[in-house]
């Protein structure tokens, strides 16, 4: 595939200048002023890639299927503001681009839609894309634009602003993984295709990266696997052995089809902490829960989890606790027995502050009855994410980080795409089929939602 890298100031510079790393300029975010960044890597990885041009203010216009990186050095570590601002095309479109800090997701709106503009409408609400204010260590951070598969942006500016927003210290942090589906060389297609086999080498890139983070502990809320026989379970234990320790797992309901639960317990019992696949845990004064919700696949808590949720919840009543479920608590149409399961009981246990989930492969975040409830989507098919979740004494932040783009081009799907799918392989088409790839990725309140833990 045709590579081709550009350096964009004022002027083109000429597509065979190729700068060594060490002497790329880097711009400094300047302390009590914004700094609109101007100076970009572009990684042309498209064949058909436009080349770079200036047309008045604009810098950089990228064609489809490609990144603008800029290397910024932030002096100290803080809350910056990022802003987005399109430029020069003067056609009516919103803006088709991921922002991405060091791969984490800062979003922007549409992103990476399906959605066709209006031609004969002027858009002009789009000619900027807040990306909101995110935490940032000091040091030298690689942010990216990538554009859409199928479509091309026009770009001006990226502008960062430092902010006077205090800067504390979280008490915990862990990351939350969910439905990595592992297998071995399989490629389904559900609301993208999905990577299964793509795992083992997506998870090592993950692996590190949750290092660099440095959690307290790593949950993974279900559909480890794809398919829950012993072997494809100790598959999964072996490509997983590089994700930090301590892992708690929760399954989900491509692992216990078969009831499986005994395979699990025993092949995995270096990662349940206790006899049963339901359990709870403690970690620097928060609790957490780990339900089993999907026994027999009745999608409901049943005897006598019940009755140890009662007496857990009981044990622990001044303590801010955290309930984890493979399926969705309190979202219409996903689990409604789980949710009147646990209803009544939620009621009466203030001191529950957040319910995560997965299992729907979309993102999702929703107050309910004063509680919050995060679901994170799929790694196995796009968008490939995973959460970091920072716990302060007065909220919670979440942060969501996407897997490399070789992973997202096995992945991503237009609608087209996948109705041509079942085309070829005698399939009706189904109605997730028409679901946009950004309905699945979520907003950015979805995407970095600030969580307070008052009611």
């Amino acid at each position: 595939m045709d590579r081709r890298r550009f350096l964009s100031s004022s002027l083109v510079l000429p597509a065979t200048l190729f700068l060594p790393e060490s002497l790329r300029a880097v711009e400094t975010v300047p302390r009590r002023r914004a700094l609109d960044l101007r100076l970009v890597e572009a990684v042309l990885e498209h064949p058909a890639a436009e080349a770079c041009r200036a047309r008045g203010r604009v810098f950089l216009d990228l064609g489809a299927d490609n990144v603008a990186r800029f290397r910024v050095q932030f002096p100290s570590d803080g809350y910056y503001h990022f802003e987005l601002r399109y430029g020069g095309d003067t056609l009516p479109r919103p803006p088709r681009a991921a922002v991405l800090l060091d791969r984490r997701l800062l979003g922007t709106n549409y992103f990476l839609t399906d959605h066709e503009a209006d031609p004969t409408a002027m858009r002009p609400q789009f000619s900027h894309g807040d990306l909101g204010t995110h935490r940032v260590t000091a040091g030298l951070h690689t942010v990216e634009i990538e554009t859409l598969f199928e479509r091309g942006e026009a770009l001006e500016s990226l502008r960062v602003t430092p902010t006077n927003r205090p800067l504390d210290r979280p008490r915990l942090s862990f990351v939350q993984l969910s439905d990595t589906h592992i297998m071995k060389g399989q490629y389904p297609v559900w609301l993208n295709r999905k990577i299964d086999g793509d795992m083992p080498e997506a998870l090592l890139e993950v692996a590190a990266k949750i290092r660099e983070l440095s959690p307290d502990f790593v949950m993974h809320t279900g559909d480890i696997v794809d398919g829950e026989t012993p072997e494809s379970i100790a598959f999964a234990r072996e490509v997983m052995r590089p994700i930090p320790r301590p892992l708690y797992p929760i399954l989900g309901n491509h692992d216990t089809y078969r009831n499986n639960h005994a395979n699990w317990l025993s092949i995995w019992k270096d990662d349940f902490p206790s006899d049963k696949v339901y359990y709870s845990f403690d970690c620097k004064g928060w609790h957490f829960i780990m339900l089993d919700c999907l026994l027999n696949q009745s999608h409901s808590l049943r005897e006598p989890q019940l009755a140890w949720l009662d007496a857990d919840l009981a044990q622990h009543p001044d303590r801010p606790t955290v309930i984890a479920a493979h399926t969705p608590v309190g979202e219409p149409g996903e689990n409604p027995r789980l949710t009147s399961g646990l209803a009544p009981r939620l009621a009466v246990n203030p001191q529950v502050k957040l319910i995560l989930a997965g299992h729907t492969h979309r993102n999702h975040y929703a107050r309910y009855n004063g509680r919050a409830h995060a679901t994170v989507a799929a790694m196995v098919e796009w968008p490939l994410i995973y959460r970091r979740f920072l716990v302060f004494s007065d909220r919670v932040e979440v942060e969501t980080y996407q897997l490399s783009r070789p992973f997202q081009r096995n992945s991503w799907m237009s609608i087209e795409d996948k109705l041509d799918y079942r085309r070829k392989h005698n399939e009706r088409p189904m109605e997730k089929d028409h679901k946009n790839n950004n309905d699945m990725l979520g907003d950015n309140a979805t995407l970095s939602p600030v969580i307070p833990l008052s009611a």
